[in-house]
């Protein structure tokens, strides 16, 4: 019983992980806008190795916001200078540590912006 209860999780795990690899590239990037949600974010976080918490979906749903009015990707500059307005203390040392290794990187993934090589 054991055995069977192991197998029905792990190919559930295996069809979760493939129905979002059909909107997640193999660089971890959304392939649209649209289509981001909750679950992918969370994928997406899980993938490069850290989880989300309230701290995170603040920040991804301001960027988000600010990309829906203003259909601007955002660099490195209009990032911090966005949250800065939201929030005095956020800076890049406050980035660094909710996102692990490449802190503006990792935001812009999980924000769900697909690939583009002059981003950040």
């Amino acid at each position: 019983m054991l055995y069977i209860i192991f197998l029905f999780l792990f190919w559930g795990f295996l069809i979760v992980t493939k129905s979002f690899n059909a909107f997640i590239d193999k660089k971890n990037f959304l392939v649209k806008f649209n289509s981001w949600s909750l679950d992918l974010a969370n994928e997406i976080a899980r993938r490069e190795g850290f989880f989300l918490v309230d701290e995170h979906f603040k920040l991804i749903f301001v960027l988000r916001k600010f990309y829906e009015r203003n259909e601007i990707y955002p660099n490195a500059r209009i990032i911090l200078s966005l949250f800065e307005k939201f929030d005095k203390k956020i800076n890049s040392c406050y980035l660094n540590s909710l996102f692990p290794d490449d802190s503006l990187l990792n935001l812009i993934k999980v924000s769900g912006f697909p690939n583009k090589s002059n981003c950040i």
